[in-house]
């Protein structure tokens, strides 16, 4: 993997992630996780896939910040 941050690469050796990247999976319970997969939704029903992109990405922070869930795609919603 020469040139490629060994910090980016995944766990399986492949050092690209495949886009779209899934939703990220929300916590149960938690007030905001909701908010932000509500904002989600409210972004694809008004068809603004930038707003969209925004709120899984904030839920992505969101996650590793309050719930210590690992940083990545491994933590998404089945399609």
């Amino acid at each position: 993997m020469s040139g490629v941050d060994p910090r980016l690469a995944r766990q399986d050796g492949d050092p690209f992630v495949s886009f779209p990247l899934r939703a990220p999976e929300p916590v149960p319970g938690c007030p905001e996780c909701d908010r932000l997969v509500c904002a989600e939704k409210r972004a694809d029903r008004r068809a603004d896939p930038s707003r969209a992109t925004d709120e899984r990405v904030r839920l992505r922070a969101h996650l590793v910040a309050a719930h210590r869930v690992p940083a990545g795609p491994q933590a998404v919603r089945g399609t």
